[in-house]
């Protein structure tokens, strides 16, 4: 497990295109910041709610559930679905490695693909609104820890809505596939169930605590220590249950 885990970690640090995609977030970081400031002083400002000071922009960049959802099925595509049309994963069990071991190790480079990749769109919208119109709060080793919290729980949220993704990319085994699914299933189809919740408060009550119901309340701006407590349990929660069902359908694959 460890040797899976160690290579794992080496492979994300030299994948290019994560690197493309690190970048990528950065220009995008870089470009809302720099947009946002055609706002100040504008009328429409509280109306759109566009956030200028660095606090407000850091939380206003863990709002957008689609963005966040897509990233992730990129990253499961890069992580897992390369690896198998590589035949780097028919390799390892080929070595002798468990199928239970590869899933956990690939859960795993997930979680910290997806860390890599996404928190340079907080981070750099923080830095430069704040450098450029002020922070909008007093920085403090409180707001830096609530700030980490919420970063980590909505990515464990996009995670846990990308779980049927997950599974997905073990069972389809093609890029093309996962990334159409994906972005139908867990992009369309949960901006779809968020978009439902406003007008139809059965629905609302009904995913309330399901990772979709977390994300609404997170993204209103409710980041309590309460809330993102039971957040953070009910997506690691969904993903140990997507590890067990994907080994269930996975151990005894046929990989050629």
């Amino acid at each position: 497990m460890s040797n899976l885990i160690q290579c794992e970690m080496m492979k994300l640090r030299k994948s290019v295109p994560l690197r493309i995609l690190f970048l990528l977030m950065l220009a995008l970081g870089l470009v809302s910041s720099m947009s946002s400031l055609s706002y100040v002083n504008s009328p429409v400002q509280q109306e759109l709610e566009i956030a200028l000071h660095g606090c407000d922009a850091f939380f206003s960049s863990l709002r957008d559930m689609p963005t966040i959802v897509m990233i992730g099925v990129l990253v499961l595509v890069f992580v897992v679905t390369n690896d198998f049309e590589n035949r780097t994963i028919q390799a390892a069990i080929c070595a002798g490695h468990s199928r239970a071991a590869i899933l956990i190790s690939k859960m795993l480079a997930f979680a910290v693909g997806y860390l890599a990749v996404y928190l340079p769109y907080p981070l750099i919208r923080a830095v430069v609104q704040g450098m450029l119109m002020g922070f909008g709060a007093p920085v403090s080793a409180a707001l830096i820890f609530k700030m980490a919290a919420s970063l980590i729980v909505i990515l464990l949220s996009g995670m846990a809505v990308n779980s049927v993704v997950f599974w997905l990319a073990f069972t389809v085994r093609r890029s093309i596939l996962v990334v159409g699914a994906g972005f139908v299933i867990a992009v369309l189809g949960t901006t779809a169930l968020m978009s439902f919740t406003y007008s139809l408060p059965q629905l609302g009550s009904l995913l309330a605590y399901t990772p979709i119901g977390f994300f609404r309340e997170l993204a209103l701006g409710n980041y309590t220590p309460a809330l993102l407590g039971r957040a953070a349990g009910m997506d690691l929660a969904v993903l140990v249950l997507t590890l067990l069902f994907s080994h269930l359908c996975f151990r005894h694959e046929d990989i050629r």
